[in-house]
């Protein structure tokens, strides 16, 4: 929740791209990857600072943790990212994986 979720996107793409595509981990990456933009596209990220903002952010403790409370009061429920980072596919696909 104290990470920009462009950071966290450019984390999981550097991932996937060190994964053996064939694994468990690289299904759970692509999973995370969806979960991110699915949120994006929902507008659960709208009014977060750029990530030049969060990078400011960062370097100042007290401001870090405002910024990772916010994060924690947006996204502290798994409600949230049930309903706006899920969808249909994903929930189909990791069945399938655990079958």
């Amino acid at each position: 929740m104290g990470c920009h979720p462009d950071y966290l996107e450019r984390e999981i793409e550097t991932e996937l791209l060190l994964t053996n595509s064939n694994g468990y981990t690289y299904a759970c990456l692509g999973y995370a990857r969806r979960i991110l933009r699915n949120l994006r596209n929902s507008g659960q990220f709208d009014g977060l600072p750029t990530c030049n903002q969060f990078e400011q952010i960062n370097l100042v403790r007290p401001r870090r943790a405002r910024y990772e409370m916010m994060m924690y009061n947006r996204f502290g429920s798994f409600d949230v990212v049930t309903r706006y980072g899920g969808d249909i596919d994903i929930a189909r696909e990791i069945g399938e994986q655990l079958a």
